[in-house]
């Protein structure tokens, strides 16, 4: 699936899968020049205090990812080949903790460190061959590789039974201050669990303390569980830069992000979904004077019992500012039920609120907040028109110039309610022509975005939502649907499903008839079970839509 994500068609992105591919896209010159690149694969056997020639050649190849950080120095960079790595083994010589779970990668100021390479020797200071799609370069919470896949973590949030309460509690962290020039960049980090951690220990795939500021660029952040601070991303006393992630499948109070303690985060086009926040927070928690600037990013199907989409509590200032996003398809969690309600709003899909008078406050503009659930009687001073919010008495909610679906008759100014037309969400969050979100007359507010999710230009009347509006997709292209590839065709034990579509679930049948398989559609591909050799059908049920498609692959 997310190969196909990952592929750039001229400035045209078909469906919103495939808007993940800009995540990835290596639209830029990579013209800088390290002091030195220290090359990491699965299989290399130099320790970090290897002092020879640098090369994808495996005896001249870190044997872990931690290895080469120790032996960086301020200006070098990184290249870590595809695979898997584990904390287990990667930190264990630096830190040598008896217990497997507290093993966690440590980020080092100025070290730029880029996943995503073929990792091949000959290729050695190619930096255009990088890929991170289809080169996946994976950094693993799972210890002892016992994970299911998918986790039983999704849907049903069951996240803290054998085997995934072995997982370490935390995947990447820093030591100290560090700036914009320290980078992570086109990894993805899975499996993180916080369960039965001692107190005071990091958790969640990053964990970020003490006025660190890295670059967090294309990352994916999938099955991550930490139902008390963020599933993905947990900040403290940190200002991250975090751009062209996607974050899916986590759970956390804020599971994509949280942050506290005066964070200030800039986070711009990010794809945020399928995430579960329990209590509060289905995707974005602010607490305690943090901050965060969010532009051209898009929240769907994120769900919490508090706050679908964003749970802000303010003891000092906390500020969320968002521009030119798109809220679509979040939805209210029952925990006496256990069960994801897309026909309420009782969670709200921002909830703002705070010990100190005052002290929660969101500024949207620009933006789109649509079929979020319907509207309620909501607190005063509106209470029958309020649609999709909780604000506290004292705190503020302000949305100027965007689409709102029942309205917002508080602060702010420029609302309209007209349907935004987007083509076919979730799938695809472009805009039909006559779309209202089409040069509106409204200028941006906040930020002078010229740019949009895609990376595309703006114009000089630019539309809302995420997407500028691209003249040249009409409807008809826009409602093309292409079919899906598989690959490797014929397979062995594992099969990748290149389509411009996201799935939820898919089923394997033999010619018989009988169904071997139906699961969760997994992020990286389906790992086939034991099949004799022979013609097996793969049945694909798309998000969002009653078609199922069927496509034929062998086995050898």
């Amino acid at each position: 699936m997310f190969r196909a994500l990952l592929t750039l068609k001229t400035n045209h992105v078909k469906t919103f899968c495939s808007t993940f591919l800009v995540l990835f896209i290596l639209s830029f010159m990579h013209t800088a020049e390290a002091q030195v690149i220290r090359y990491v694969k699965p299989t290399g056997l130099m320790s970090f205090n290897y002092q020879g020639p640098h090369s994808w050649q495996n005896n001249q190849s870190y044997r872990g990812l931690q290895e080469a950080i120790m032996a960086s120095s301020p200006g070098d960079e990184i290249w870590v080949a595809q695979g898997v790595y584990k904390s287990l083994t990667d930190s264990a010589l630096q830190y040598g903790n008896p217990d497997p779970r507290m093993r966690v990668f440590v980020l080092k100021e100025g070290v730029k460190i880029y996943g995503g390479f073929p990792g091949l020797p000959g290729q050695e200071g190619n930096f255009s061959l990088r890929d991170p799609s289809t080169y996946m370069s994976v950094l693993s919470a799972d210890i002892n590789g016992d994970d299911p896949d998918p986790w039983p973590g999704h849907p049903n949030y069951q996240v803290w039974d054998p085997p995934l309460n072995d997982n370490a509690y935390a995947i990447v962290i820093n030591q100290g201050m560090l700036t914009g020039n320290t980078v992570l960049d086109g990894f993805w980090l899975r499996g993180a669990n916080r369960y039965n951690a001692p107190s005071g220990v990091r958790t969640g795939a990053i964990n970020l303390r003490s006025f660190a500021s890295p670059l967090i660029e294309r990352c994916v952040f999938y099955n991550n569980y930490n139902l008390y601070n963020g599933g993905a991303i947990t900040t403290y006393a940190s200002s991250p830069k975090i751009e062209k992630c996607v974050f899916k499948h986590n759970v956390g109070s804020g599971a994509a992000i949280s942050a506290t303690a005066n964070s200030l985060l800039e986070v711009n086009a990010c794809a945020i979904n399928t995430n579960f926040g329990g209590d509060v927070g289905g995707a974005i928690s602010l607490y305690q004077g943090a901050k965060m600037n969010l532009t051209n990013s898009i929240f769907y199907h994120n769900h919490s019992t508090f706050g679908n989409s964003l749970f802000i509590n303010g003891s000092h200032t906390t500020i969320l500012t968002a521009q030119n996003c798109i809220w679509w398809g979040n939805s209210y969690f029952d925990p006496n039920t256990n069960t994801i309600q897309y026909s309420q709003a009782s969670g709200r899909l921002f909830y703002i609120t705070g010990s100190t008078p005052g002290s929660g406050i969101a500024k949207i503009a620009n933006s789109v907040l649509f079929n979020n659930g319907p509207v309620y009687s909501g607190p005063s001073p509106n209470p029958s028109t309020d649609g999709n919010f909780y604000v506290d008495q004292g705190h503020t909610l302000e949305i100027y110039n965007s689409n709102v679906q029942y309205g917002f008759p508080r602060s702010g100014g420029g609302i309209i309610t007209a349907d935004p037309k987007f083509a076919n969400p979730p799938s695809n969050f472009n805009v039909l022509s006559g779309s209202p979100l089409v040069n509106p007359n409204m200028p941006q507010v906040f930020f002078a975005l010229p740019y949009d999710f895609n990376g595309n230009l703006r114009d000089s009347n630019p539309d809302l939502g995420a997407y500028e509006y691209d003249p040249v997709l009409s409807a008809s292209e826009l409602s093309q649907i292409s079919p899906a590839s598989l690959f490797p065709n014929p397979a062995t034990s594992h099969l990748k499903v290149e389509s411009p579509r996201d799935y939820d679930r898919y089923e394997i049948f033999d010619l018989m008839g009988r169904r071997i398989v139906d699961a969760i559609f997994p992020l990286h591909g389906i790992n086939l079970p034991e099949l004799r050799t022979g013609t097996y059908l793969l049945r694909l049920h798309p998000t969002g839509s009653n078609q199922v498609e069927s496509y034929k692959f062998q086995v050898m």
